[in-house]
């Protein structure tokens, strides 16, 4: 799966590269430096097992298209995990790390 991801990413015109929300379990792990190499932007990535629902898309690029910051996408998504999975806010913030 892996492979097919990264192959579908590098079909997308440069600029949908920059800036991307990767919703799959553990993509740190995989992804974060096949992004870098891409010159691409994570806002949004996940550092275990977790259920990649399209709500967490949804809240993510609503923050997103009001050019909130990366911690404002990790709360945003972090909430609806929470409400989604109910389970407490501080426990979803687990799921997806901190980025710079």
């Amino acid at each position: 799966m892996k492979h097919l991801f990264l192959a579908l990413l590098l079909t997308l015109p440069a600029i949908a590269q920059k800036q991307i929300h990767v919703f799959v379990c553990l993509t740190q792990s995989y992804f974060k430096a096949p992004l870098k190499k891409m010159n691409s932007d994570p806002l949004l990535l996940t550092k275990s097992l977790m259920y990649p629902g399209s709500f967490l898309l949804h809240d993510s690029i609503e923050v997103w298209l009001k050019n909130g910051s990366k911690k404002q996408i990790r709360q945003a998504a972090s909430k609806a995990y929470a409400k989604n999975q109910k389970i407490s806010v501080k426990a979803a913030k687990t799921i997806f790390p901190a980025l710079k």
